[in-house]
């Protein structure tokens, strides 16, 4: 039983952190919209919800250079 419990566990803990992998995985091939969707709480969570808030910000920015550059002479 504690073994099954620790499997349980450990892949619970587990999703989110491979779920982030993949979307730094897509980011890092360009795909800067990468968002990851994954119920997570505590310090998890926090990094998935910082992962989300910075992948919004550098498609901002890329938008933003993209519309000025766009613009320039």
């Amino acid at each position: 039983m504690r073994v099954l419990l620790g499997l349980l566990v450990s892949r619970w803990m587990t999703r989110p952190v491979e779920a982030l992998t993949e979307g730094a995985r897509r980011v890092a091939e360009g795909a800067l919209e990468s968002q990851v969707t994954v119920e997570a709480s505590g310090e998890v969570g926090e990094l998935v919800r910082t992962f989300n808030r910075m992948t919004s910000e550098l498609k901002a920015t890329t938008e933003r250079l993209r519309v000025g550059s766009a613009r320039s002479p």
